[in-house]
């Protein structure tokens, strides 16, 4: 699929939030065909994706932020080694297509001269109305709020060129050996 569809493509991309949990195959695809791959991480705060999954599926916030710990986790962990980069939504949302030449940029991506129209189409694709959530705090107390926390700080860090990957994989490991203890009592309660 990737070779009929991609084959004549010079830059393409992949647009998914679950991608991050099937990246591991992508990787494998993507070296059997000997391509080159790179990551754009878009991080959304973890607070205003629990308040949107609180809002569509009736969820608590601390397993919203459960499931964004989860997910970003794996994206860091299974982006190590591939070139990447971070997207604050706010960003993305304040000036797509300077948050999105930003974005490219850092990964060495070097697209065509986008016509007027075209930044006006990417303006009208990322609508800011389809935000209805702008949580940013953390609950006090809460291990997993403040740990969901830690990890969007350590993404702000890093879209603002402040730090390293190294400490953000930290976190991530922190993460994963947590999740691994808590592993059977989550898998009886589902």
């Amino acid at each position: 699929l990737l070779r009929r569809d991609f084959f004549d493509a010079p830059v393409w991309a992949i647009k998914d939030p679950r991608a991050c949990r099937l990246l591991p195959l992508w990787r494998r695809c993507l070296d059997r065909l000997e391509w080159t791959a790179g990551v754009l991480h878009v991080v959304r705060s973890p607070a205003e994706v629990a308040a949107s999954l609180t809002a569509r599926n009736g969820f608590s916030r601390s397993l919203g932020e459960l499931l964004w710990l989860r997910h970003v986790s794996a994206a860091i962990r299974d982006s190590c080694g591939l070139p990447r980069t971070v997207l604050l939504y706010d960003s993305l949302l304040a000036d797509p297509p300077g948050a999105m030449h930003r974005a490219l940029t850092s990964l060495g991506v070097t697209l065509p001269t986008i016509p007027a129209t075209g930044a006006d189409s990417l303006e009208g694709f990322v609508d800011p109305g389809f935000r209805h959530h702008s949580e940013l705090s953390t609950v006090p107390g809460n291990r997993v709020s403040e740990l969901a926390g830690q990890m969007f700080q350590g993404y702000r860090e890093l879209a603002a060129g402040g730090r390293d990957w190294r400490a953000l994989e930290a976190l991530s490991e922190r993460f994963e050996a947590e999740w691994r203890a808590m592993e059977p009592l989550v898998g009886s309660i589902a």
